[in-house]
């Protein structure tokens, strides 16, 4: 344990992998992002094989997709993980709450301030100590959840459209 609490070792997340990084000379944030990398790819074949859908209920598909996402994030980030599951969270109950015509400016506003405020707060309330984490994942994330919004919104008006044509036939 003395190993750890060396001072270039930073890491909000596992802490397993840490003599790997120090056998590859990596940091263990690397490390750390590159073997859930690696495993969700070996996953990824699992989960085609044995979860397809003529195997597999939908339910239990997205089940073991957001337990096995959420395991690899935390196991990556930590309690850093929060943020994410912040930030979905809260675009989510836009999504749900928010009339279809205004969910992507809500969620727009929503998700660029909390990206902002965790900026803020990394950078003159840690002064950089925290690791290098950055909010670019985030926005990647964000950029995700929009093309979802806009799916969804897209899937609902072709649906009133279809029923409305269907109406006047």
């Amino acid at each position: 344990m003395a190993s750890l609490a060396q001072p270039g070792f930073r890491t909000t997340g596992s802490t397993a992998l840490h003599p790997l990084s120090q056998l590859l000379h990596l940091s263990l944030d690397q490390v750390n992002f590159v073997v859930c990398q690696l495993i969700a790819l070996l996953t990824a074949v699992w989960f085609r094989v044995y979860l397809s859908p003529c195997h597999a209920h939908t339910a239990v598909r997205h089940a073991f997709a957001t337990v096995i996402g959420a395991y690899f994030v935390i196991f990556c980030f930590g309690w850093y993980s929060l943020h994410m599951f912040t930030m979905v969270l809260l675009c989510y109950l836009i999504m749900v709450k928010a009339s279809l015509t205004s969910v992507h400016r809500y969620s727009f506003v929503v998700a660029m301030g909390y990206l902002i405020l965790c900026q803020i707060n990394r950078v003159y309330v840690f002064s950089y100590g925290i690791l290098s984490t950055d909010f670019s994942g985030l926005k990647v994330q964000r950029k995700i959840m929009k093309s979802n919004e806009n799916a969804a919104i897209y899937g609902l008006l072709n649906r009133r459209r279809k029923v409305r044509w269907q109406s006047l036939a």
